[in-house]
Formats: structure tokens, C-alpha cells, sequence
């Protein structure tokens, strides 16, 4: 499948507008889609007109430790531009070591950019701890290496439950046998496997199921290697787990809090006359404030306003980039909803406890000429 290249904590934020959305996303069981890493390119390819789904690889951890894949980004946006589902996944290389799985979730699930309760798989057809010869010049894991190697699985797609996305497991039905318990996995998360199996190298644009890996909790079936000539990964969707993230929000209420860059998600959106915006993430990290939600946009020009929680005074002015969110579009039903994302220095506002304002405007400066409506998310604050 996919080739490996070797290559916060929070603070809120709201999505704007774009002026495409994907707003034909209807995801169904038996949906065929693709998955990216860095060799389709910045834009990623789909291999026929019926594909519903994209994949992208964020990056991951190797034996080189971690990296992240520059393509990311760009295929997202590409993928929901041209109005497909996007999702995400994470090479997990772990060689069963808590510490590696902490770090690599830790680094990645801020990075995200995929719709809330959209997929994100954990990548481990590499990287297991095996010591017992298998006689074929590899090694399989005996039982408490098999152990270790599940535990740092459980413990990724529990963490990426909790940060509020679908939680999957990539891999190829022997190697999984070999070095983990599946039915660990099965058990706590229903339906989440991602198997790979092929049945030759030739063009398959449909799957050929006399070679369907036969295992319990199978929610994606990649059948292929070969989708189109030159090579891409074909996938079928085989109980529409690939629609999550597109037909339903968040639970708009607060609940308990696992990842602090997370941590107010769940408070309910914000409504301002024919405005409505929320704040998906919120956090400190690494020297820098990140934000990320959405709005929907009533005005030209959209900008996010860095306040003073206490005081009220205006602190950093951004103007937003539009960026794609589907999932609040089809919600609201609302064509001008879009999403953003932003960040900037920690030290700008330090010392100050903030808050974050989104302003839909006409004034190409970010005031008030011409008309505004603000959005203020005073639940939620950064003591900096």
C-alpha cells in the first residue's frame, strides 16, 4: 500500500467560508475511493469519475522518527474542493513502545485537518516487535510482544477517538496475524479494520473478492495496488464508515476533557442573528497559538480577533483563509459556511488570559464600515 517517506495544547478557532464546497458528499456502503501519500502529488489523483473518498497520508513515525508528509494539506483541500470525502492517516511504525505511540499521537492529532469524526488510521504494516525467527528470513512476535504491539494500537485509536475523529487500523491480514490481536481491536472498535489484499499487479478497478482477506470487522477493503496503470490504491467502503465527518457535528455539549487543545469542542454554536460559528480547537504549543472551527460567512471579508478576556482589548487581527468544511455545511444546510485555521507567536499576547472573536465584515481592514456581525467564544479562554 502505502510507501513510507523518511521522511498545543489550546486555543479555538472557527472555520470560514470557501466558495467551493462538496456539497453533493453522500457517502454509502459500497462507495469506492483512493488513498494518497506523497507519490500522487500535492493535488492527489482519483482514479474514475464514481470515486466518493480520499485517504491522505499526514506522515508518521519511521525508523527515523517522526516526519510529515508536505503533501498533506493540498490533497486535502483538493479532495473536498472536487466535493469528495476526505480522511487521514498516520504511519505508525511503534515496534510495541508506548513512549513512540504517545509521541506520534501527541504530534499528529493537532495536525489534522480533516472534518471532526472524519477517519484517521493508524498505519502499521511496519515497525512490530518481533524477535522469534518465522524461518522465511523475517520474524514473527510471540504473545507478549503481540501484546505490546496491540496496546500501542488500542492506545492510538483511543486517542484519536478522544480528540473527536473515527479511529481505524491499516494493514494486511498476515502481517496482523503475525504480530497482533486483532480481535482486541475488533472488540473495542467495532467494523474498524482496513485490509489490504491483492489478487494480482494487473489494472483492477473493481474488487476481485475470491481474495478478500476473511476477518471479522472489516470496514474498508483495499483490493488493490493497481487502480489505474502506473499504480494507485483502489478501496471499497463496505459499511459507509467513510461518511463519517460528513453527515453529523459534535455533540454541542461539553464533555470530559482528554486533549486540552480539545478541550472545549463541545460547546454548543454560536448564533448571532443569521450568523452561526463554533470553535473546534484551542491551544499553546511549541511556542505558537493554534485555533481552528468555522462560521458561516454573511459578509466579504472574515477575520479572527485575539482579545483580552478581561479587558476586552483587541490583541492580533488575522484575516482568514477559507478553507473547506463540508460536514458544517451540509448540517446547517448552508452554502456560505466554511472553515479556517490559524496560528501565530505565543509571545504576542503573553501574559493576557484571551479569547477569540470571529468578525464577518465588508471592511477590508477587519472594522466595521459597511456592515459586521461578530461571533465571541467567551467560554472558552487561554490563560497565556
Amino acid at each position: 500500500m502505502k510507501k513510507k517517506i523518511t521522511l498545543l495544547s489550546l486555543v479555538a478557532a472557527l472555520f470560514f467560508l470557501l466558495p467551493i464546497f462538496p456539497m453533493n458528499v453522500d457517502a454509502a456502503k459500497g462507495d469506492q475511493g483512493v488513498d494518497w501519500a506523497v507519490y500522487q502529488g500535492a493535488q492527489g489523483q482519483f482514479g474514475y469519475s464514481h470515486d466518493k473518498f480520499s485517504i491522505s497520508q499526514i506522515g508518521g513515525y519511521n525508523a527515523g522518527g517522526l516526519y510529515n508528509q508536505w503533501t498533506y494539506e493540498s490533497q486535502v483541500n483538493s479532495a473536498l474542493a472536487q466535493g469528495k470525502r476526505a480522511h487521514t492517516y498516520i504511519w505508525f511504525d511503534t515496534w510495541g513502545n508506548m513512549s513512540i505511540a504517545k509521541t506520534t499521537m501527541d504530534y499528529f492529532l493537532p495536525k489534522v485537518k480533516t472534518p471532526r469524526g472524519s477517519i484517521v488510521a493508524l498505519d502499521f504494516e511496519h515497525g512490530a516487535l518481533a524477535t522469534i525467527p518465522d524461518g522465511y528470513g523475517r520474524y514473527t512476535s510471540s504473545s507478549s510482544e503481540k501484546a505490546a504491539n496491540t496496546e500501542t494500537i488500542l492506545y492510538g485509536m483511543r486517542r484519536i477517538k478522544e480528540a473527536g475523529y473515527t479511529p481505524m487500523y491499516y494493514s494486511y491480514k498476515p502481517f496482523t496475524l503475525k504480530h497482533v490481536d486483532y480481535q482486541r481491536i475488533i472488540k473495542e472498535f467495532p467494523d474498524s479494520l482496513w485490509m489490504a489484499a491483492y489478487p494480482n499487479y494487473n489494472v483492477t478497478p473493481y474488487p476481485v473478492w475470491s481474495v478478500f482477506p476473511s476477518m471479522d470487522g472489516v470496514g474498508i477493503y483495499q483490493f488493490t495496488s493497481t487502480y489505474v496503470g502506473g499504480g494507485l490504491d483502489g478501496n471499497i467502503d463496505l459499511t459507509g464508515i467513510t461518511d463519517n465527518g460528513y453527515t453529523t457535528l459534535p455533540d454541542p455539549n461539553p464533555s470530559e476533557t482528554t486533549d486540552i487543545y480539545r478541550a472545549g469542542q463541545n460547546y454548543s454554536v454560536m448564533e448571532v442573528k443569521n450568523d452561526k460559528g463554533h470553535v473546534d480547537g484551542f491551544g499553546a504549543m511549541a511556542g505558537k497559538i493554534k485555533a481552528e472551527g468555522w462560521s458561516t460567512r454573511t459578509h466579504k471579508y472574515q477575520y479572527a480577533f485575539i482579545l483580552d478576556r478581561t479587558t476586552g482589548k483587541e490583541l492580533k487581527r488575522i484575516k482568514l483563509k477559507d478553507l473547506p468544511r463540508a460536514d458544517a455545511a451540509k448540517v446547517y444546510n448552508r452554502s456560505d459556511t466554511a472553515g479556517f485555521q490559524i496560528e501565530f507567536n505565543q509571545k504576542d499576547v503573553a501574559g493576557h488570559s484571551i479569547i477569540i472573536m470571529i468578525r464577518s465584515t465588508n471592511d477590508p481592514k477587519g472594522d466595521t464600515k459597511g456592515g459586521f456581525n461578530d461571533l465571541t467564544e467567551t467560554r472558552w479562554y487561554l490563560d497565556v
